[in-house]
């Protein structure tokens, strides 16, 4: 998967978290519970994660052209995909 599909991936799947953080919230605002509290924090949790991910892509931007250009060159010239990778996230 391309890192610019990765990206997508990423922010699409925090903005659905958001949204169902937001929904939860809105739970506890008017009758809270445990069981909200805990779908909120996991909500929240999940933002993070794919906050954090994608603010590893744009670290290491250079990394991550590399790794494709180096799996283009592989693949036209070997028929196979490159194994070593110089960006922190596996593709």
């Amino acid at each position: 998967m391309k890192r610019r599909d990765l990206i997508a991936q990423h922010t699409h799947n925090a903005i659905q978290a958001a949204d169902k953080a937001r929904q939860v919230s809105s739970k506890l605002r008017d009758d809270p519970t445990s069981k909200d509290f805990e779908q909120f924090d996991n909500h929240m949790h999940e933002i993070v994660e794919h906050l954090t991910t994608l603010q590893t892509y744009l670290d290491h931007q250079e990394d991550f052209a590399m790794d494709e250009v180096a799996d283009w060159f592989s693949t036209t010239s070997l028929g196979k995909h490159t194994e070593y990778r110089h960006s922190p996230i596996g593709h």
